[in-house]
């Protein structure tokens, strides 16, 4: 437990529809009318993009000098503020009233296995791995007291009537400040920056400068499924009936993935529709439903195709109709005595250039517009998103992995289509501790007073801060159920007023979470949780 390892930045702008002032003073009414509060607890922060002018000089400097100070310098305590912490928890651990004990992981392993402080007692059985229904004295009570509760037995006695164990301790007490905070490697560690992902609103498709990769069939599983920190004005109906809008999470309004940038194929194209479902109020799927997906192609997006696209030579090899999309992407499956080697539905893509892009999309909104039962469909949105782009590249400097981010940015994008404070950058950095042979591998973890302390001083900046408005919302997350050790981030409370130019998060995690959470799924926060307790017999059938 050393110092940070991981930290990231966004700088955003504000980013709304054209009718923003119109749309807030509706929202207020309605409000008023339901006398109630209608915030999104999963939001952590609220960023917009603007339609009116640049950030002032002042907010700029500001974000500059908050991302300088975030990227260079140590974010946590002093070394004399752990000198005092720890003297004090020495000292109180010295109080006779005080019963835990000062342990370290090798101490504890041992207690939350099952095994006890002496080691003498059989492990908690791995029941995942067990192909049969484990037996009732297969599993011992102190057992169960010592990996559940933390009591390690001194003598193997039976449970007293009052549910105390006979013999028993008060739990350890893990301390990594005292026996985990010293590093055995001498060298520095290795400070690394990268882009972590990028993401905005653009105004028209036209913003790829070499062209887009279009997808004609949805994949949901292309969709955005996490919060990250961005709204839209979408319609919702309130309880009296009336169609207002509001500021909504971009992973909660129904979208698909329409295609990648050429030349940059992690950049994802998306279209939101933030009018297609105000009865439901976001709080189901964001998936586009076949109804939806048919007239969206059939309607809108193949006629206009057809529309500014007139040569027949590129129009022939595009899947023109919802029919032909579906039976493009199914052809190689539909042979039933052949072995199939791929999945049933094939991504079909097509290759849409440059120069047809802003014209498809100047006919896809005037189609919206002017076809009758398709209004649904309006305030279409652009949103281009990149995720887990840290390995692309990865430099010594902020400014070098910017240059060298800005340098491709540009290569595939058109400024024109786009401001400045609509495209958002989550820079990161990381810290990870050399490794050297012979030596065992260390890792470098969060500490939770470094956490406590970094948002003290970010709120007392923000705070003296004129260009700054709003509180700081501080989320903690416990790792691997340790005190000392947190993941944290720092967000700007939600807002429904526009704040041009500001942090849209700040996030700090430690690294050793990357090889468990591979896929994004935690113990215990799994859907399919409910599958453990199912008998493997009938989940396994037998293999002949």
């Amino acid at each position: 437990m050393l110092t940070l390892s991981k930290g990231e930045l966004g700088v955003v702008g504000i980013f709304s529809s054209n009718s923003d002032k119109q749309d807030e003073e509706e929202e207020e009414e309605e409000e008023e009318e339901e006398e109630e509060e209608e915030e999104e607890d999963s939001v952590t922060a609220v960023a917009h993009t603007a339609n009116q002018t640049s950030p002032p000089d002042s907010v700029s400097n500001d974000i500059a000098l908050q991302l300088a100070t975030q990227l260079y310098a140590f974010q946590g305590c002093t070394k004399e503020q752990h000198e005092e912490q720890d003297h004090q928890h020495q000292k109180h651990q010295q109080r006779e009233d005080v019963d835990s004990n000062c342990a370290s992981l090798a101490d504890i392993l041992p207690i939350i296995q099952g095994r006890g402080v002496d080691r003498t007692m059989p492990p908690l059985p791995d029941v995942l791995s067990q192909r049969g229904i484990m037996k009732a004295e297969e599993l011992r009570r102190e057992s169960c007291a010592s990996a559940f509760e933390g009591t390690a037995p001194l003598t193997s006695g039976l449970l007293e009537e009052d549910g105390g164990h006979a013999g028993s301790q008060a739990p350890k007490n893990l301390c990594l400040s005292v026996y985990h905070s010293q590093s055995h490697i001498t060298s520095s560690p290795e400070v690394t920056y990268d882009i972590e992902s990028i993401c905005g609103v653009v105004s028209s498709l036209a913003v790829a400068r070499l062209g887009i990769q279009w997808l004609p069939k949805l994949f949901p599983i292309l969709n955005i499924a996490k919060d990250i920190h961005l709204v839209l004005r979408a319609s919702y109906t309130t309880r009296n009936g009336r169609v207002g809008s509001r500021y909504t999470p971009l992973h909660k309004i129904p979208h698909y993935c329409f295609g990648q940038l050429e030349g940059m194929e992690s950049v994802k194209v998306y279209i939101f529709f933030p009018n297609l479902r105000s009865k439901i109020n976001y709080d189901c799927t964001n998936f586009l439903t076949k109804r939806e997906d048919e007239d969206w192609l059939d309607l809108i997006l193949a006629p206009c195709l057809q529309e500014v696209i007139k040569s027949p030579s590129i129009l022939q090899h595009f899947p023109l109709s919802s029919a032909a999309v579906r039976a493009a992407s199914l052809a190689s499956s539909q042979e039933t005595f052949s072995l199939k080697s791929s999945s049933r539905e094939q991504i079909i893509p097509r290759t849409i250039q440059a120069e047809y892009l802003d014209s498809l999309w100047s006919a896809i909104l005037a189609r919206i517009e002017n076809t009758p039962g398709c209004h649904h469909f309006s305030n279409t949105t652009i949103f281009l998103d990149a995720k887990n782009t840290k390995l692309n590249r990865m430099m010594d400097s902020p400014p070098e992995i910017y240059s060298h981010w800005q340098e491709r940015w540009n290569h595939v994008t058109d400024a024109r289509f786009y401001k400045r404070q609509q495209i958002y950058v989550d820079l990161g950095k990381q810290t990870t501790a050399q490794s050297v042979i012979g030596s065992d591998a260390e890792v470098l973890l969060n500490r939770s007073c470094c956490a406590n302390t970094y948002f003290q001083r970010r709120a007392q900046h923000n705070e003296e801060s004129s260009n700054n408005k709003r509180a700081l919302k501080h989320t903690v997350y416990q790792w691997a159920g340790l005190r000392d050790i947190v993941d944290h981030n720092i967000a700007p409370v939600p807002s429904r007023s526009a704040n041009v130019g500001e942090h849209a998060y700040a996030q700090f995690y430690n690294l050793i979470k990357t090889p468990g959470d591979a896929a994004g799924v935690y113990p215990f926060q799994n859907h399919a949780l409910e599958n453990l307790a199912l008998d493997p017999e009938p989940r396994f059938p037998p293999q002949f």
